[in-house]
């Protein structure tokens, strides 16, 4: 048996372990006798370290689990696991009755269930009706498999034929729940790259289909997980995530979502908590950092956050993300031709329309070159007209180039534009009013048009919701307007001494 991990806290719950085994002892002497022993390797950490675990303690299994705080109750989730590949043979969620050392119907019924696997000489007819039909099958497993190494690549190309892949193994499958969560996946994760919602429809209707093939089944919650935070729904997003994690364990992506999950709701201090438990657990170093860089650098260290975004080019350099960040802060901070000279460095390198071509732009926009601006901004709205939105700064393409054309004189076009941007802002508020992205948005073009009053009053909500960005709201065009307001100080300093504060609290607890 291995520590538990509080996932409020993200660290080990000796409290919950000790229950834990107490209770499964008792109910153990009452069976046949069997061993349970305590090892010291948290049960988060990687397969490797849990394998050598269990050579130490000489279990034939190992029993670990998460516990977090339920409307005031403790809830613990336990997982019986297979050390020789780390598959999950059992799992449950307990209640605090289930928890009683004493015999009980409720506890004997889970505690049963463990001693019985412990027993069976082979587990492969057991494990093998839990295998998913879109593996059994050999047409559907090798198409799922392919898929899924596509959209690993995570660029557009790949996803389109991770797409056109996992589309067609639900073809030879239908009931394949992995097959309608891996679909599910790579339509949301697309919509980060082109704005079309017609992607994410589709996603949330095939993760709902998974969950309906295999309620228990991890990538089916992970699936829905991503739909509600491409939605905007933060909160269902996390909820989500952690009971991914409760019935299917800790991984590298699950702690890195959840980290990114709190992120955006205004505590990057609790994501710092988690990235280095997706550290530990990544195959391949280096991914993480840039999201260790994007929360320092909410919190206004930026020393901490240079590291961090060093760390990832070294560590990763076919990668832009360390780039794009590390351009962002130099921005933040003013200094713009650091910022120019390393985005247009990578920019050359890549020659395309990603993330690099935003950054470019918004060092353009932010340094009021608005003629460059305007030319970076139109090739990338002809590329996708709802882009840009969810990129560092919550620019819309078409909100920035309203702005810019205000700047250049062309006030009919610039009308335009920002009447359009007004439109989609207000319909992306009304449909994610928790999201404090789409309200800082909205707040953003209201402010362009001298809606001041409306502007205002939004900032305000974006900032109750977690927005935390206080440099960007100084330096944004789009906020002109505002600048003269005493009250936009008065939220700025506000802003500012929040941030301070969590820096300081979680420089202590580093």
């Amino acid at each position: 048996m291995l520590p538990f991990l509080d996932l409020d806290t993200v660290r080990e719950d000796p409290v919950s372990t000790r229950q834990v085994f107490d209770c499964l002892r008792s109910r153990f002497n009452t069976f046949e006798p069997a061993r349970v022993r305590v090892g010291e390797v948290p049960g988060w950490h990687n397969l490797k370290e849990l394998q050598n675990a269990a050579q130490r303690l000489k279990g034939r299994t190992l029993l670990t689990g998460t516990v977090r705080n339920v409307q005031g109750t403790r809830r613990v989730s336990i997982r019986l696991l297979n050390p020789a590949n780390g598959e999950t043979l059992f799992a449950k969620v307990l209640n605090q009755n289930e928890l009683q050392s004493n015999p009980s119907d409720v506890t004997e019924d889970w505690s049963r269930k463990i001693y019985d696997l412990l027993i069976m000489d082979n587990w492969s007819e057991f494990t093998n009706s839990n295998v998913d039909p879109g593996l059994r099958d050999k047409r559907a497993s090798e198409t799922i498999r392919a898929a899924e190494a596509a959209l690993a690549n995570y660029t557009i190309s790949d996803l389109d034929n991770a797409i056109r892949l996992f589309t067609k193994a639900i073809d030879y499958e239908p009931s394949s729940s992995r097959a309608h969560a891996d679909l599910a996946m790579a339509m949301t994760t697309r919509t980060h790259f082109v704005a079309d919602r017609s992607y994410l429809e589709r996603g949330k209707i095939e993760a709902l289909r998974a969950l309906a093939l295999a309620p228990n089944s991890v990538d089916s919650h992970r699936a829905l997980a991503s739909v509600y935070f491409q939605e905007g729904k933060f909160e269902e997003a996390f909820e989500e995530e952690i009971r991914t994690i409760e019935i299917g364990g800790v991984t590298d992506k699950m702690a890195g979502f959840v980290a990114m999950v709190l992120d955006m709701l205004g505590r990057p201090d609790r994501a710092l908590n988690w990235y280095p438990v997706a550290s530990n657990l990544q195959p391949a170093p280096g991914w993480v950092n840039a999201g260790i860089g994007d929360c320092w650098m909410k919190l206004g260290d930026d020393e901490q956050a240079f590291l961090a975004y060093d760390r990832a080019i070294e560590l990763q350099p076919a990668y832009s993300q360390g780039f794009i960040a590390k351009c962002r802060l130099h921005l933040l901070r003013g200094e713009i031709e650091a910022a120019r000279q390393l985005c247009r460095a990578r920019y050359q390198d890549l020659n395309g329309l990603g993330e690099m071509a935003q950054i470019a732009a918004q060092v353009e926009f932010f340094s009021r070159n608005y003629a460059a601006a305007e030319e970076l901004y139109s090739k990338l709205m002809k590329s996708d007209a709802e882009g840009g939105g969810s990129f560092y700064g919550a620019i819309s393409y078409r909100s920035a180039l309203g702005r810019i054309k205000q700047e250049l004189g062309a006030n009919e076009q610039a009308g335009e534009l920002l009447r359009e941007a007004l439109a989609a802002e207000t319909a992306a508020f009304n449909a994610q009013p928790r999201n404090p992205e789409a309200v800082y948005r909205l707040a953003a073009v209201e402010a362009c048009l001298n809606q001041t009053d409306a502007a205002m009053q939004h900032l305000r909500q974006a900032i109750a919701l977690g927005w935390l960005d206080y440099r960007s709201l100084q330096k944004d065009p789009r906020f002109d307007s505002l600048q003269t307001q005493p009250e936009l100080d008065t939220l700025i300093n506000g802003l500012s001494a929040k941030v301070a504060e969590l820096r300081s609290k979680t420089r202590k607890d580093k």
